[in-house]
C-alpha cells in the first residue's frame, strides 16, 4: 500500500488541483457533500470529463452528490447538469433537510481511501488526504449521516417543457 500523504491547501487555484488529482484516483465511488458547489471549479470541462470517464469505466460505480439547494446545480453548472442526466442510473443528487442547512464545511470522498475537505465554506483551506483509509472512515460516516439528512432530487425538466 501507498504511504499515506496529507497536503494544506490555502488557495482557490490548489484546490481545483488538489479535486483533479483526487478525481483521477476515483475507481469505484466517488461521494461529495458541499453546500452549493459554488467552490473549486466543479463545471470546469476538466471535472466534467474525469467524471465521465470515471462513470464510463464501469457500470457499477457511482457518483453520490449532496447539497443543501440543487438551484445552482441545475441552472449555473450545464456540464454537470448533462452528466447527471445522461448517468443518473450511477448518479444520486440529494438536497439537505432543513436540520442540515447550518453545515458549512464540504468534502469529497473518493473510494473510502482519498478525500479532500473544505473546513468552512467561507475559507479557502482545506487537506488533500490520499492513501488515508482512517480519515475515510470518518468521512464516510458523515457521508452517510448526511443521507439520512437529505431528500433525493433530480434534474430533469418538468413535465411538459
Amino acid at each position: 500500500m501507498t504511504d499515506k500523504q496529507y497536503q494544506l491547501i490555502e488557495r482557490r487555484e490548489d484546490y481545483h488541483h488538489a479535486l483533479l488529482q483526487l478525481l483521477e484516483l476515483a475507481r469505484q465511488r466517488v461521494e461529495i457533500f458541499d453546500p452549493d458547489l459554488n467552490y473549486g471549479g466543479w463545471d470546469s470541462a476538466a471535472v466534467a470529463d474525469l467524471l465521465q470517464t470515471f462513470l464510463a469505466r464501469s457500470a457499477r460505480n457511482e457518483l453520490w452528490l449532496i447539497v443543501h439547494d440543487s438551484h445552482a446545480l441545475k441552472t449555473r453548472f450545464p456540464r454537470l447538469t448533462s452528466l447527471v442526466r445522461t448517468r443518473n442510473h450511477q448518479i444520486r443528487l440529494a438536497v439537505t433537510t432543513p436540520e442540515a442547512k447550518h453545515l458549512r464545511d464540504s468534502f469529497v470522498l473518493v473510494d473510502n481511501l482519498h478525500s479532500l475537505r473544505r473546513f468552512h465554506s467561507d475559507h479557502d483551506r482545506a487537506a488533500l488526504e490520499l492513501n488515508a483509509p482512517e480519515t475515510a472512515s470518518i468521512l464516510q460516516q458523515r457521508f452517510a449521516e448526511l443521507r439520512i439528512a437529505s431528500a433525493e432530487d433530480s434534474v430533469n425538466k418538468p413535465l411538459g417543457l
